[in-house]
């Protein structure tokens, strides 16, 4: 037995000289036998490698294994194979069933059992103590030896009893994955196979205690060991271990071996150091070379001149970046006559780039191979279970059941689909009872609804999970029993069947990766049954539970896919790919953050927790230590190719955030100093391989034109485009969206009139919608559209339960003789009650029941509802007007302020609704009050008036005039005030309610709005004019008895008939624009706020201020005594609206 080391840096042919010698050596002793342990991931390219060496190309007597590969090889030879090996899926399946049982002794992870990710951090600490051989023995001594630090101590006990709970559940005979090499050690020295044979190592970084155990063991058995290392020939192999080192771990794993050597008092052959003048690798390239001879060396030397075969550049975003990447390989391909086998991609982050890489090379037409396994989980057969899964845990919840619905494997029509969507939102159908029996109500704005349809599609959907959800919730239901009611509706589902027509679809589509994937997705699951069912079979779980177990192990199951063409472009990470005979490598998304990596943050064990534990036993490298790691990956992967080398990183991400380049760009730049970063250069159109590229970069290259950047490129890619006949109807559109300007939409007068109908009927609402947006008003008016009616109690269903009780709180003290202006606070109560349960009532719906908040909502109302009567009456009592009418109708035309007649021809006829309107009558005049409750905060807002936003007071107090004029036509008609009361419960800082608090929550209810200025109407609104400072009653501040200009919203009885005249004239001009088809989407835009913000239709109407044409109808702010004199001059030169 000897152990011997082949030493050399990075592509000196380390593994040439192993693979060379160890065929020659087994081609001389075809009688001996030789092992080759190399990484799992690396043993089919060196079995591979080996034959083609081999004159024969077979190896009988060479076994290419890794350490597990080896394990199961002697378990064979000496049938003592245990019982079952947990793997990654097994664990993660048996922690979750184990947690479950233990959470109350727990202490520290108590609530953390159920947050995402706890199983797996749990996981990862079990396999880290299983390599590092800390056994339950060892956490008892590690946790009395840690009293010291309290917040380590308990999590170590916490682990104690998790990984007793893990035990109790294995079954007996049942080791982990982490123990396998254990119990190879235990049955190694019986081996015929490994005693006398020669053994090779090749391709590892470091070993585990674990593996350097069965090292021991293979030393004692084997005729001789060796052992390949990755360090520099003059960097003193056997010295001491540096810190800051870049070959510290492969000193650390020859040190170890040496010892372990002289300990079994083991031979050792001489070392072979590999030639470093002229390295394999590197024959062609001295750059190359010199880059594996002095990056992270310490001192370094500097390469003369600009190096040719490194291309560093910087990119604006990963798609620019891999775009790039691909147009040069296929500039390699193409004309520097390299095959796609002889190139590599290498990823910073490979799940963040896998997709836009995937895009690139697809449309660039260059043949792949990403070596990366998917989870298990992103197939639609395993989310369509799982979905199932949450109906039965969560009760046939609306999420669960439209993610259910929306995996594609129902045979339901998708407009059926929408519709019971629809349906199930606007009447709030939650749980199994609701979806067992039949559909028969209908939903306000859903007359249309089929539901003879929508019933068999439900009986469709519920029947099979119905019957699922009954076998799980059996008492005492096991887990086979479970699994099996899945099994069942599985094939009740003929999943199988739909996955094969999806994999047929993807072959057809030459998807192969994908098919491939798919094909074995039904096996994968079926197998992850049986190994629940082995596990588990007859525990009783939870739903809950066993639907973690199971999405625990489909975390757990990755699928690979073989290669489906021999020369083609590997794509891998740092860390895992095996790159072999790479000229070209392109080493993409060189980020800070991705490399080096960040590692795992956080964890069941901090970085602090581990620093103290590495007093008492070997761990996992910390971060520090990690870092070394990350530098030696760096090399080796920077070493790999022979002639060019690539490095890109992201100036941003593509959200647009600052991306910075690796700092071990730095390094690169120390050697060679004049390594230029390239930036993104003009696009070389000469190098599209495919018609889908093709049109992407014409299509890209007119936005760049469109936006002031000529190129006469990309003009020269739509003539060869143009060319070919079956590209013209395409291109034409392209060219049409791209040149597109916005000038407005109208519709013709004639379909305007069919669409809206003569005369134009509508609402003071519909003229405002108007003014935010005339597509907006389109959409609404015109098309009907209507937001989606979902069972819910929103803001404007409020609004209606506040307005409806308030109007019955005032009839039922009519119909009882009470006056609200002096009604007892028991009376008052009284009335709120009746008027808020006929209110409610009135939704047409038990929604303000449905829920504790909704409960809680009813209650608060009422609340604020006796607070609005309170306050109400006490400014009726205040001054002299009796309320004359509430919810005050005007049909369409009825009233003469709500007939207009429009300036080409035909008339609009508008209807309304006002809260409330106030009367006081002498012998002379009738004095008019108009009151408009609001739930929200709104302020009269004459800015807002003038431009049309808020027309709706003024028509309506303009509307009660007219009205009362009909009534008393000897009489005077005086407009005394227009207000909003907010419907609320101020909450008042205790230092501003002064010492009267009551006084000061009536100051903060006064309405606002405009009041009719004169000394008697003001007298009549509050007869207490005798206060200095803000009235209780109206929008007013008083001195002396008198208004204060300026903090005061008072107006003349002519500025009140001025308004009502301009808000016509507008209602006029709206009305003409609507009727003449103006339907432009031109949203408004004053101050910071635009007609977008609350806007319903922003996904539907396309505005966008990129595309030309598009712009905000922007409203000037005026001073109102300009806005005043200017309605003033217009009634003047005879421009009423009338």
């Amino acid at each position: 037995m000897s152990l011997q080391f082949i030493l050399g840096g990075a592509g000196t042919g380390k593994s040439y000289y192993m693979n060379h010698a160890l065929v020659k050596e087994a081609s001389a002793h075809p009688e001996r036998r030789f092992l080759a342990i190399v990484p799992e991931q690396f043993t089919m390219e060196t079995q591979k490698e080996l034959a083609d060496i081999h004159p024969g190309h077979s190896i009988l007597n060479i076994d290419i294994l890794s350490f597990e590969r080896l394990a199961y090889r002697v378990f064979e030879e000496l049938s003592c194979v245990p019982h079952a090996v947990l793997d990654d899926m097994g664990k993660s399946m048996v922690l979750r069933k184990a947690c479950a049982g233990v959470e109350k002794e727990l202490e520290v992870y108590r609530g953390h059992l159920d947050r995402a990710g706890f199983i797996d951090q749990l996981k990862s600490v079990m396999s880290e103590f299983g390599q590092y051989r800390i056994g339950e023995e060892e956490l008892k001594r590690l946790t009395v030896s840690t009293e010291n630090r309290p917040l380590l101590h308990r999590k170590l006990e916490d682990l104690q009893v998790l990984f007793g709970a893990f035990r109790a559940s294995m079954e007996e005979g049942t080791i982990t994955a982490e123990e396998l090499l254990a119990a190879l050690c235990r049955v190694l020295p019986r081996s015929k196979k490994v005693r006398d044979s020669v053994i090779a190592l090749d391709g590892f970084t470091g070993f585990t205690p674990a593996q350097y155990e069965v090292l021991a063991l293979l030393l004692r058995q084997g005729r001789r060991v060796m052992v390949a290392v990755t360090i520099d020939v003059d960097a003193d192999p056997y010295g001491e271990k540096k810190s800051h080192d870049l070959f510290s771990l492969s000193r650390k794993t020859i040190g170890t071996l040496s010892r372990m050597a002289e300990e079994l008092r083991a031979g050792r052959d001489e070392d072979v150091l590999m030639e470093k003048k002229r390295p394999q690798r590197f024959r062609e390239s001295k750059e190359l070379m010199f880059l594996s001879e002095q990056i992270f060396r310490y001192p370094c030397c500097v390469w003369k001149g600009a190096p040719e075969d490194i291309i560093l550049s910087r990119a604006k975003t990963p798609l620019e970046e891999t775009r790039t990447m691909a147009q040069r390989i296929s500039v390699l391909v193409r004309e520097k006559g390299l095959r796609y086998r002889d190139i590599a991609v290498v990823c910073g982050d490979m799940a963040g780039y896998r997709p836009i890489l995937e895009q690139a090379m697809k449309e660039a037409g260059i043949p792949c191979f990403l070596d990366d396994k998917r989870s298990l989980l992103t197939n639609p057969l395993v989310e369509y279970m799982r979905a199932a899964l949450e109906i039965v845990e969560k009760d046939f919840s609306y999420e669960s059941v439209f993610r259910y619905l929306k995996c594609g494997f129902l045979p339901v029509e998708e407009d059926i689909l929408y519709e019971m969507e629809n349906y199930v939102l606007a009447l709030g159908i939650r749980g199994h009872k609701r979806w067992s029996s039949p559909w028969e109500k209908t939903y306000r704005g859903g007359e249309h609804v089929n539901l003879e349809a929508l019933n068999r599609a439900r009986e469709a959907v519920a029947g099979p999970l119905l019957t699922l959800r009954e076998a799980f919730k059996q008492k005492g239901a096991s887990v086979r029993r479970m699994t099996e009611a899945l099994f069942l509706w599985m094939e009740g589902q003929e999943a199988d069947s739909v996955l094969r027509q999806m994999t047929e679809a993807f072959e057809e589509a030459g998807e192969y990766s994908l098919a491939k994937e798919y094909e074995q997705a039904y096996e994968l699951l079926l197998g992850l049954f049986d190994r629940i069912v082995g596990l588990l079979g007859d525990e009783v779980l939870s739903v809950r539970t066993y639907n973690d177990v199971l999405d625990s192990g489909c975390r757990e199951i990755r699928v690979g896919v073989i290669p489906a063409a021999i020369d083609r472009v590997l794509v891998g990470d740092v860390e895992r790919s095996r790159l072999k005979d790479i000229k070209a490598l392109f080493f993409i998304g060189v980020n800070d953050g991705n490399v080096p990596s960040p590692g795992k943050q956080g964890g069941l064990l901090s970085e602090l927790d581990r620093e103290e534990l590495k007093a008492y036993v070997e761990l996992t490298p910390t971060r520090r230590e990690s870092s070394l790691m990350d530098k030696f990956y760096f090399y080796l992967t920077v070493t790999k190719p022979s002639r060019k080398l690539y490095i890109s990183y992201a100036a941003a991400d593509e959200a647009g955030g600052s991306k910075s380049p690796s700092s071990y760009i730095a390094f690169l730049c120390r050697v060679f100093p004049e390594l230029e970063t390239e930036s993104e250069a003009e696009r070389d159109f000469s190098h599209i391989l495919t018609p889908p590229l093709a049109m992407k970069m014409l299509a890209e290259g007119m936005e760049e034109y469109r936006n002031g950047k000529a190129s006469r490129t990309w003009a020269a890619l739509y003539d060869c485009l143009y060319a070919e006949e079956e590209n013209r109807h395409l291109l034409k559109r392209m060219a049409d969206a791209a040149f597109y300007t916005y000038g407005g939409d109208r519709i013709s007068r004639a379909v305007a009139r069919v669409l809206y109908g003569e005369p134009l009927y509508g609402s003071v609402t519909r003229l405002e919608t108007y003014a935010v947006c005339a597509y907006a008003q389109f959409l609404t008016y015109g098309l009907n559209l209507v937001k989606r009616k979902e069972f819910e109690f929103a803001a404007l269903d409020m609004g209606n339960v506040f307005h409806r009780a308030i109007e019955l709180c005032f009839k039922k003290a009519e119909e009882r003789g009470i006056s609200i202006a002096s009604a007892s606070n028991g009376e008052r109560h009284e009335l709120v009650e009746a008027a808020m349960e006929e209110a409610a009532d009135s939704l047409g719906s038990d929604i303000l029941k449905s829920s504790s908040r909704n409960h809680y909502l009813y209650d608060r109302m009422k609340k604020i509802t006796e607070k609005t009567i309170w306050a109400l009456g006490e400014q009726l009592a205040a001054g002299r007007f009796e309320p004359a009418a509430f919810e005050l109708s005007f049909a369409p035309g009825e009233n003469s302020a709500m007939r207009i007649t429009l300036s080409e021809g035909g008339s609009m006829q508008l209807k309304g609704k006002i809260d409330r309107v106030d009367l006081f009558e002498d012998d002379e005049k009738v004095y008019v009050k108009i009151v408009d409750y609001k739930s929200g905060g709104t302020d009269f807002d004459l800015n807002a008036v003038y431009h049309g936003l808020q027309l709706q007071l003024v028509v309506y107090l303009d509307a009660v005039i007219r009205r009362e004029q009909e009534r008393h036509p000897g009489k005077e008609i005086v407009p005394a005030g227009m207000f909003y009361y907010q419907i609320q419960d101020p909450v008042l800082e205790r230092e501003s309610a002064g010492a009267s608090p009551e006084a000061a929550v009536l100051e903060a209810l006064r309405p606002k709005g405009l009041f009719n200025g004169e000394e008697e109407v003001v007298s009549l609104l509050q007869q207490e004019g005798g206060e200095n400072g803000a009235s209780k009653w109206i929008p007013a501040v008083m001195k002396d008895g008198s208004l204060v200009k300026g903090k005061s919203a008072a107006v003349s009885k002519e500025q009140l008939f001025h308004l009502r005249n301009f808000v016509s004239g507008r209602m006029k001009e709206f009305g003409t624009a609507i009727a003449g088809g103006d339907v432009s989407a031109a949203p408004y835009k004053r101050r910071d706020r635009t007609g977008c913000d609350y806007c319903d239709f922003q996904s539907v109407c396309g505005f966008d201020k990129k595309t030309a044409g598009y712009d905000y109808k922007r409203l000037a702010e005026r001073k109102p005594e300009e806005i005043w004199k200017e309605m003033a001059e217009k009634d003047e030169s005879g421009g009423k609206g009338r």
